[in-house]
């Protein structure tokens, strides 16, 4: 049952931590991408939280990775479940785009990457500093679920961007519900 009225909820959010736990950063691997001296990282998110959701799984304030994620994995388990585990939902999902910064320099050459890993159209170019081209572009999201794994173990991503994100055309929340991949 919500506690907070819904005005109070909407106050918090963009202002809260996520409270969502992060499974995969106690993988080697998943780590060794973040900082390649350590071998374990913090599971905790540490991203700024848009969503209030209460029901079943418990009151919890998340990030759009994690309401995203977790919305996906009842649906794909169970859908019948997630009336029930997202009983109540208050979210401020656009508040994300006050958080956009357009890249001043687009001397960088972004055109020869077409799509994320995702198969969605990229916003954010991760740029190689010898040739000034891009050598991977990601969607908001994906951008959001790296920088957010990097930011809650005290990291920042090591290479320059391009950010198009200004651009997009999609609501954040348009963007959440249509992934190909989480």
């Amino acid at each position: 049952m919500v506690e907070d009225s819904t005005a109070q909820i909407k106050d918090r959010l963009g202002k809260d931590i996520c409270q969502a736990f992060d499974p995969l950063m106690v993988i080697t691997t998943k780590a060794k991408d973040i900082d390649e001296s350590l071998e374990f990282l913090n599971p905790s998110c540490l991203a700024t939280a848009y969503v209030y959701v209460d029901g079943s799984h418990g009151t919890r304030m998340l990030c759009d990775f994690h309401y995203a994620s977790e919305h996906t994995f009842v649906g794909n388990h169970d859908e019948s479940k997630i009336e029930s585990v997202f009983a109540t939902v208050v979210h401020d999902l656009e508040k994300i785009k006050d958080t956009f910064e357009q890249s001043p320099d687009l001397t960088v050459i972004v055109d020869n990457i077409t799509e994320c890993y995702c198969g969605r159209e990229p916003f954010v170019f991760l740029i190689d500093d010898l040739s000034n081209k891009a050598f991977q572009g990601m969607c908001n999201f994906h951008y959001r679920k790296s920088n957010n794994r990097y930011l809650s173990n005290g990291k920042e991503m090591h290479m320059p961007i391009v950010d198009l994100r200004k651009n997009m055309k999609t609501s954040i929340e348009e963007e959440l519900f249509n992934l190909a991949q989480i």
